[in-house]
């Protein structure tokens, strides 16, 4: 498996870059919550297809997130995808 973490590691330099630029004056902000989605396309699934499935065309999601309630995490991750509309 040749996954390239160094995709992951640039994005979170910038979000982090983002975040002091944004919040460095300000003494009282702090990171509550962590959610990292992260895409992953294979020519090899790890299951067989199902009808009109094409297999080489699957992407599959992982989700890891600091907060350990499902609710929270969806809300969180909700939250992000208003943020992408406002982009």
């Amino acid at each position: 498996m040749s996954l390239d973490a160094g995709v992951l590691g640039r994005v979170t330099a910038e979000l982090m870059e983002h975040l002091e630029d944004q919040y460095s004056a300000d003494e009282t902000a702090h990171i509550t919550e962590v959610m990292v989605v992260v895409a992953v396309r294979t020519d090899q699934p790890p299951r067989p297809p199902e009808e009109g499935e094409d297999p080489e065309t699957w992407s599959f999601i992982h989700l890891r997130g600091s907060e350990s309630a499902w609710h929270r995490q969806l809300g969180l991750l909700h939250a992000g995808i208003l943020g992408i509309e406002d982009r």
